[in-house]
């Protein structure tokens, strides 16, 4: 069985000829062609490289508020996911549309518990963004829903002086990436 020959444009971005392709592995019109094509990819190739080194350093040489950061976006949205369908820990409507995962304790000021979930409910945007949290309707819901002892152990360590390593933030992250649905 003979194979018909297609018509086919020249590879080489430098040329705008078209050829009679009698085999599937021809892309190129020419040797000279063929000569260009191999350069260009071996330019796209080598800029392929360069861009996943550069993402390779950049990740490896995020600073820690920036990692920071990142986790935070990942924690959030896993508690969003957890009190969806949950009143607001602060004014006790039940939570529609979009709310905030909003922190007891300040996540900037109090990192030890910037990531620990008996810290961070599930907060309408008005009283989290317009009240500044509604801290002591939110202290009412946290003895609600965690209760006197689980509080008591949270404020005292709210207050301790906590740094993360680069290595600690991506493992809390990679553990709440896999925890959202």
């Amino acid at each position: 069985m003979k194979r018909e020959a297609k018509e086919k444009i020249c590879a080489n971005n430098d040329c705008d000829r078209t050829f009679m392709q009698f085999k599937s592995t021809v892309k190129v019109c020419s040797v000279g062609c063929a000569i260009a094509f191999a350069k260009q990819k071996s330019l796209q190739d080598s800029v392929k490289v360069a861009r996943r080194q550069k993402k390779e350093w950049y990740d490896n040489n995020q600073t820690v508020q920036v990692l920071a950061n990142k986790v935070q976006v990942s924690f959030n949205t896993f508690i969003r996911q957890r009190d969806a369908g949950k009143d607001c820990i602060s004014c006790f409507k039940p939570l529609k549309g979009k709310f905030d995962a909003g922190h007891y304790h300040n996540a900037n000021n109090h990192w030890s518990v910037r990531f620990n979930e008996l810290n961070v409910h599930g907060q309408c945007v008005k009283c989290n963004r317009d009240e500044h949290a509604n801290l002591i309707n939110y202290r009412i819901g946290l003895l609600e829903r965690i209760g006197k002892d689980a509080l008591a152990n949270l404020d005292s360590i709210a207050n301790e002086t906590r740094k993360f390593t680069r290595n600690e933030l991506r493992e809390i992250e990679k553990k709440y990436k896999a925890k959202i649905i």
